[in-house]
């Protein structure tokens, strides 16, 4: 599902080129997460628009996973006290 969902959302930005294809990668396995990385082209040099194309992805992101109930876990520690 996750796949899924990240392939659309660059698929649908309009500032994303079509071809070559964006591509949804699975690349390893975080301390409390799964990764992946997003790989897109786009024909815009422009460093600050590439930059809001990323942030509009993050929220597309955001949205989307919240609307499918995935969650993003964040680093499990066990603290010990000792007196």
């Amino acid at each position: 599902l996750v796949k899924q969902l990240l392939a659309q959302i660059i698929q649908e930005h309009p500032n994303i080129l079509k071809t070559p294809s964006p591509i949804v990668r699975f690349t390893g396995f975080g301390d409390s997460s799964l990764d992946f990385q997003l790989l897109f082209w786009t024909s815009i040099a422009h460093f600050q628009i590439i930059e809001d194309v990323k942030s509009d992805l993050h929220f597309a992101i955001d949205q989307a996973f919240r609307t499918h109930d995935i969650t993003i876990p964040f680093p499990q520690r066990d603290v010990w006290v000792k007196k």
